[in-house]
């Protein structure tokens, strides 16, 4: 059971005034479920959609360190539509999802920023036969394109760099040399974002993704190698 302290630091009561037809389902564990049906009344660009999807939020107690994991339980966005292997939706890659609730990490901010523009992005494509806004790859690949994004460099090798600072102390990673090329230290350059990157994501959860991003580089360069090692073996074989 959540405490009363904390359903009002997640402003949970004005989540379920703004949200009529949702609940909290009661469960066994420490997770706080709300379930039911959610309406969607959001406009991008010129363009306004009104919709309803049935969803189960789960938030965990660690809320906002982590991230609450959101299903749609209506049997309506297919398992190939940006979803996990275990159903839940991919609402964005954590960093930036972060972020974008760092002003406010409550539960009204979470699904305006990270649920909404998913949902909107589903209903568009439903309507006009296409996504809104740019669909980013699955994996690794579409992990780098966004941390590029958010990092302002254009580059895979600057974005690791970078990746590798932000779960760095911030003294000693503004002493550095700023990956993005300006030639200045990271404190007269990339700071500013390093910085929020740390305070809403998380230093240790910086350097964690980083190794795991760097195990990836490293198993795609092995790929890599042998295929090209099998494509010298083939070309000599049929010469």
């Amino acid at each position: 059971m959540t405490d009363p302290t904390t359903l009002e630091a997640w402003r949970v009561r004005d989540f379920l005034t703004s949200q009529p037809g949702v609940r909290i389902v009661p469960h066994d564990g420490p997770a706080l479920v709300i379930a039911g049906e959610f309406e969607l009344d959001a406009q991008y660009g010129d363009r306004r959609i009104r919709d309803r999807y049935n969803l189960e939020l789960t938030v965990p107690p660690e809320f906002p360190r982590i991230l609450p994991s959101v299903r749609e339980t209506g049997g309506r966005v297919p398992y190939d539509f940006h979803r996990y292997e275990g159903g839940e939706l991919c609402l964005g890659i954590d960093v930036r999802l972060h972020l974008l609730i760092r002003g406010s990490p409550d539960l009204p901010t979470f699904f305006a920023e990270c649920v909404v523009p998913y949902l909107y992005g589903f209903s568009h494509r439903e309507q006009k036969g296409r996504l809104p806004f740019d669909e980013l790859e699955h994996g690794y690949e579409g992990m780098v394109c966004d941390l590029r994004s958010i990092l302002k460099v254009d580059n895979e090798a600057a974005c690791m760099h970078m990746m590798r600072l932000a779960g760095t102390q911030r003294r000693k990673a503004n002493h550095e040399r700023c990956p993005c090329g300006s030639g200045k230290r990271v404190g007269s350059c990339h700071n500013r974002i390093l910085n929020e990157i740390r305070a809403s994501y998380g230093r240790m959860s910086c350097r964690s993704l980083y190794e795991n991003l760097k195990a990836h580089r490293i198993r795609k360069k092995l790929v890599r190698e042998r295929h090209e090692k099998e494509l010298r073996r083939y070309m000599r074989h049929v010469a």
